[in-house]
């Protein structure tokens, strides 16, 4: 197998146990896009990756501002690294808000109920609070409140996804770094090793 192919390989790999085990490094990554003039990051957490069209897809709620951003300007990042592992990894992506409701609908049966909570704030993620806050109406601390308002929080539930255009690989050794970036076109997947 050729180096290039072993790289390759091992971000898939990476992806997929992030996909499955949440103690993975790479179950966390930071995702970053354009929000007028300035770029904001923030950590989410991977819940699919879609293999046949290189799709990383986390889950966030429709309220948010990068949301919002992501309507506007499509073009983002996300980025990954495991200390562990010596392995960074950097995509460049075009973001999208899933607009299939069965499959929005299969992503949401995903959610555990006690984390379905998350989606129903009074205010929209990022809103200003004039004391500290969770967001929920008050009084909201029962486990039954968050199944009887899945409705509603359903409504804020949004899956996004970003579909890789651009990878760059590196890896971290005594013995050397190394480094290399593919790009993705229609029917094949270009490959250039880079100075790391």
């Amino acid at each position: 197998m050729s180096a290039q192919n072993h790289l390759f390989l091992r971000f898939l790999k990476a992806l997929r146990e992030g996909v499955s085990d949440n103690s993975n490094d790479f179950h966390n990554f930071v995702f970053s896009n354009s929000v007028g003039r300035t770029v904001a990051s923030r950590h989410v957490v991977i819940r699919d990756f879609i293999e046949k069209n290189h799709s990383i897809i986390f889950f966030s709620d429709l309220r948010s501002p990068k949301v919002h951003s992501i309507l506007e300007n499509k073009s983002t990042a996300c980025v990954f690294y495991s200390k562990r592992a010596e392995f960074q990894i950097r995509a460049s992506t075009i973001s999208q808000i899933l607009k299939d409701k069965a499959l929005v609908d299969s992503y949401w049966e995903s959610v555990p109920n006690p984390a379905r909570k998350s989606y129903l704030t009074v205010k929209s993620p990022s809103s200003k609070s004039n004391e500290r806050t969770d967001g929920l109406p008050k009084n909201f601390n029962s486990f039954e409140k968050a199944t009887c308002s899945k409705g509603k929080a359903r409504q804020n539930f949004c899956v996004i996804e970003n579909v890789i255009t651009e990878l760059d690989l590196l890896t971290l050794s005594p013995r050397g770094h190394s480094r290399a970036k593919f790009t993705f076109e229609k029917n094949s997947v270009q490959m250039n090793w880079l100075v790391p």
